[in-house]
């Protein structure tokens, strides 16, 4: 289970948060937007790709957090949505951070750039045919429990099978 580490970070989070509410008068926006990039964040994303398969619970009390954070800092009331924040701060969800980080630590190790026991867990999907996209998909294992289908792997090579062959090469 993901809750103590998820609770950790968030606690963590909220109280940092509230050391830049203190700061909130003294700096500007611009400035507290690049402080809780550089102290905030690191905290919510830490072990992303791990956190891949977390409940929907659990995901939403980290958008919340950062939803939080950044409403709160910017001095926007409640009714403001959590998209047209994030376009106003221009960044992303959590979530979509997660997949992008995922994704590069995949691309990495199946390049043979990154850590070989990342790569093991995949392998390229090898037809008999000539097909243009050849060796750039993988192998995704069918499994019979929904337990495994919020797993690394899986999710990863989903992901991976659906991206266009011009982002793949």
């Amino acid at each position: 289970s993901y809750k103590p580490h998820i609770t950790e970070m968030l606690k963590k989070t909220y109280a940092k948060i509230g050391a830049l509410r203190r700061l909130k008068r003294m700096v500007p926006t611009d400035t507290l937007i690049n402080l809780y990039n550089v102290y905030v964040l690191p905290h919510l994303e830490y072990c992303s790709p791990l956190l891949i398969g977390i409940n929907i619970s659990l995901r939403k009390k980290l958008e919340h957090a950062n939803y939080y954070g950044l409403r709160t800092l910017m001095n926007l009331s409640n009714n403001v949505s959590y998209e047209s924040v994030l376009s106003l701060t221009s960044m992303r969800s959590l979530e979509h951070r997660r997949y992008e980080q995922s994704l590069i630590v995949f691309y990495k190790s199946f390049k043979q750039q990154g850590p070989t026991y990342i790569s093991n867990f995949f392998k390229p999907r090898i037809t008999p045919y000539n097909l243009r996209g050849q060796g750039h998909n993988v192998t995704q294992e069918s499994y019979n429990s929904s337990y495994l289908h919020n797993s690394f792997s899986y999710i990863i090579s989903r992901i991976w099978n659906q991206l266009p062959l011009s982002i793949k090469s």
